[in-house]
């Protein structure tokens, strides 16, 4: 029970670091970590989704709809204005494998 909270409390908090909307109903694999302690918090999402709903969800979210992002080989990066106090948020998408890491913290 304990770990299903630490999991639905990060993701939240990660959305709204990175302004993202909620994740594609097609999400799968998701995989949230958290890390830090009192006066830092630092969370890294995972999750797998079709290329269709990825594009959707990335035009949809306030964090990343009018961003152009980094492209790196079949991987595209996108440095996000953080939302809500943090200092950084960072989305990647492997366009080769469909995996989705969202990157957040606050220090």
């Amino acid at each position: 029970m304990y770990r299903s909270h630490v999991t639905a409390n990060g993701l939240e908090v990660a959305q709204k670091w990175a302004r993202m909307s909620p994740l594609p109903e097609t999400a799968t694999g998701l995989h949230v970590e958290t890390r830090g302690g009192p006066f830092t918090r630092e969370f890294t999402i995972r999750f797998n989704a079709p290329p269709d709903d990825l594009d959707s969800w990335l035009n949809s979210s306030p964090g990343t709809s009018n961003l152009k992002p980094v492209v790196n080989g079949r991987s595209r990066v996108y440095n996000v204005e953080p939302g809500n106090g943090a200092m950084h948020a960072e989305v990647t998408v492997d366009d080769d494998t469909n995996l989705v890491v969202i990157h957040t913290y606050w220090s």
